[in-house]
């Protein structure tokens, strides 16, 4: 199939996922996704055990670690895939603390290129409801700001909360 070299970012996803579905939109990951979200997680794997002689746990666990990172100033604010390979694993924290919540790529129309844009995120199941954590640390942190992980964690759930699925129970 071949798009004319001018159409707009609009036309080429409904004639590539259907005419149905409207911008924004979301989609599951694909292993390049897993991939580049994998390199992410082992980028601060090696800081923790470079600096603090630790692995990364599973969940909230990772707080004290990525706070430490923060804190003792680990990254250079101009290093930005380090900085937001930190943001993958506050978007693991997410995605372990609900059954919910999993990573999607999430698609955007540019309002001002007319493209498609592209971001990880972690997403309510089968809902447009979205946490952007790739850049919740990051781009605090590129502008001299030594953020609060839990709290970013917390301001982030509280956004998406009363969308969640109620649980009977609570971990």
């Amino acid at each position: 199939m071949l798009f004319p070299i001018n159409a707009n970012a609009q036309n080429i996803q409904a004639k590539i996922y259907g005419a149905d579905d409207e911008f924004p939109f979301i989609l599951d990951t694909n292993w390049l996704n897993e991939r580049f979200l994998s390199k992410q997680r082992v980028r601060v794997e090696e800081i923790t055990r470079k600096h603090f002689g630790k692995q990364l746990q599973i969940g909230k666990n990772n707080f004290s670690l990525l706070q430490r990172i923060v804190d003792e100033e680990i990254i250079e604010s101009d290093d930005t895939l380090h900085l937001q390979a930190l943001g993958v694993v506050l978007g693991d924290i997410y995605v372990e603390s609900h059954k919910a919540l999993n990573w999607k790529v999430y698609h955007d129309l540019d309002s001002k290129t007319n493209n498609d844009r592209k971001s990880h995120a972690v997403c309510i199941q089968d809902t447009k409801h979205c946490l952007f954590p790739v850049t919740m640390l990051s781009r605090r942190m590129e502008v001299g700001i030594k953020p609060d992980v839990k709290a970013v964690y917390d301001k982030g759930m509280k956004a998406i909360e009363s969308e969640l699925p109620k649980r009977a129970y609570f971990d």
